[in-house]
């Protein structure tokens, strides 16, 4: 019997390209935009997982200055993050709003 979705092991299929465009082209604070810049201050690896795991669109998604989970990983400096969305798929040499990359937010 095939997994039922939602349930622990079952696989979600990925997002299509144009999924993921329409997300990542999107910049507005959002609930989901907080609860991602709260997970990823805050380092919380397992709960980020599990709704990346239901939901791996949100691993796209960014807020009203252009910046997403992945400039918040960097910034941070938590690499196990950084790691993780990288292999979602998630882009590290984007700019946000005002061009900064992840990357140049290790400088700051």
């Amino acid at each position: 019997a095939a997994a039922a979705p939602n349930t622990p092991g079952a696989s979600v299929p990925k997002p299509t390209q144009a999924e993921i465009d329409a997300v990542y082209n999107k910049y507005e604070d959002s609930d989901e935009s907080t609860l991602m810049w709260q997970l990823v201050s805050q380092n919380n690896i397992a709960e980020l997982e599990a709704w990346l795991e239901r939901e791996p669109i949100m691993a796209y998604l960014r807020s009203s200055d252009g910046r997403g989970p992945m400039w918040w990983a960097f910034e941070n400096r938590n690499q196990e993050i950084v790691k993780f969305l990288m292999k979602l798929g998630v882009p590290i040499q984007d700019g946000d709003k005002s061009g900064k990359t992840p990357v140049q937010l290790l400088d700051v």
